[in-house]
């Protein structure tokens, strides 16, 4: 037996547990939720997302072709179908998620289309929209065919709600598309795309939409990059809020933007070399925001230069470090006068073409760009191009190659064709690096140009040695 002293404290004891245990179960079943969110645009091609499957190898699949999504762009999933008994049917599963006894919220978008492309005509056949409950048999909820759809080339949506009754809670549950062919169409393709399965919730979603592309910490990010890509939250995200600046914190490209229920967003600057950017991307859902989303980074290659001063006589045929020579050759050819110059870079020109230097700095007061040029003829043996038949325009960027704004000359055909050369003082671009890209045009006919012996420096006033 107990005295009072004693009882009182092993009922307090036991009450302190029923507490505990009622709290921690809350939380169990406050975790459980059906969230299921892919657009399949951060999958590699050819397989399918994490937990997700297709149980008849080799036939679903993502995609980045634009006839295989519903955008356009990005990606989506496919599956080709046909009377052959091993394509007459598949399955696209999806992960297993635990109910917390709402309802279903369901959208994806479709569209059923020839191997050509076109919309299809006929009984095509089915494409189901099942589930099933833990290890139990699927069951079909919603099925699609000629009867309620009508093929084109663009995606419909399909939008329902699936009562809460028939997810208890704390039961797993698994979703499926099928297909099956109708035996009358020719062989044909599903596609599917931008697919949400969702239960509401009372409290807002994880902040756990992590970069896929750029990763996080990624460094030598290319300046070409024009998306970023996360992974879905967890917790019933149905939204994403995105920040993007240059610096912690930063807001100068993107402040706090609705993106809506996407996984992507398209940077809408140019990316600048050796450059971090600082990205902050905030789930939500009809509870609220994600609290605490923690800011993520990637920084950008740092562009290739050399110092002044700099030459670039093109001692053998390859293409000099930084270059990039379009579609221009680097060699020589009887269209121009021999004058030991070669190999030279040139180009016959039918229309415009275009080449660029390696980035050298910093620029000092004094320096100079020079470089030679020769007009010829489009054919061998024919006479130099004439006055006015074409001309080059000499750029300059400050800001690695990725902008071209200032235009420090323009030379055009006259008649001859010499080795002549170009000098420009280069004042203007003290202190900074410069990459130099030419232009040639042709503007009443083809011709052909050639260059060599560029410089960038102090003014030399006895000849060059070469190849010492």
């Amino acid at each position: 037996m107990y005295s009072k002293p004693e009882l009182m404290t092993k009922s307090l004891h036991f009450l302190s547990f029923l507490v505990m245990f009622h709290l921690l179960m809350g939380n169990l079943v406050f975790a459980q939720l059906i969230d299921i969110n892919e657009d399949f645009n951060s999958t590699p091609v050819g397989v399918l997302p994490t937990d997700w499957d297709s149980i008849e190898s080799g036939h679903f699949k993502v995609s980045n072709l634009s006839d295989y999504t519903c955008s356009g762009q990005g990606q989506g999933v496919f599956d080709l179908v046909s009377s052959n008994s091993s394509n007459s049917t598949a399955s696209l599963t999806t992960p297993i998620r635990t109910s917390n006894g709402t309802p279903v919220n369901v959208s994806f978008d479709f569209k059923v289309l020839d191997q050509g492309n076109n919309p299809l005509n006929g009984n095509w056949g089915n494409l189901y929209f099942e589930f099933k409950l833990g290890s139990g048999s699927w069951v079909t909820f919603d099925t699609i065919n000629s009867s309620n759809y009508v093929s084109s080339i663009s995606c419909t949506n399909k939008s329902f709600t699936m009562p809460a009754n028939l997810f208890p809670v704390g039961q797993n549950v698994q979703f499926q598309f099928r297909d099956i062919y109708g035996g009358t169409a020719p062989p044909y393709k599903v596609i599917i795309d931008n697919v949400s399965i969702m239960q509401t919730t009372a409290s807002p979603p994880n902040c756990d939409a992590y970069l896929t592309s750029p990763l996080n910490g990624a460094t030598n990010v290319p300046i070409t990059t024009n998306q970023l890509i996360w992974g879905d939250a967890t917790g019933g995200a149905t939204n994403y809020r995105i920040s993007m600046g240059t610096s912690p914190g930063g807001t100068q490209i993107a402040n706090n933007i609705d993106l809506g229920n996407v996984n992507s967003y398209a940077i809408p600057v140019q990316l600048l070399y050796a450059t971090t950017y600082y990205v902050r991307i905030v789930p939500t859902n009809s509870s609220g925001s994600a609290t605490g989303c923690v800011e993520q980074s990637f920084t950008t290659v740092a562009p290739i230069t050399t110092t002044r001063p700099w030459e670039e006589p093109f001692p053998n045929t390859n293409t000099p470090v930084g270059w990039d020579k379009g579609e221009y050759t680097i060699g020589s050819t009887n269209r121009f006068p021999a004058n030991g110059e070669a190999p030279y870079i040139w180009r016959q020109i039918p229309s415009s073409f275009a080449f660029n230097t390696i980035s050298v700095g910093s620029i000092q007061a004094g320096d100079l760009l020079t470089f030679d040029y020769a007009f010829g003829p489009n054919i061998i043996g024919n006479p130099p191009p004439a006055t006015g038949v074409g001309n080059f325009q000499v750029s300059i960027s400050t800001d690695y190659g990725i902008t071209y704004p200032t235009i420090i000359g323009t030379v055009s055909t006259n008649g001859t064709s010499i080795w002549e050369e170009f000098v420009y003082d280069l004042a203007p671009f003290v202190g900074q690096y410069v990459k130099i890209k030419i232009t040639a045009n042709s503007l009443t006919g083809p011709f052909a140009v050639a260059f060599d012996e560029f410089y960038i420096g102090q003014e030399i006033t006895c000849e060059r040695a070469e190849n010492v």
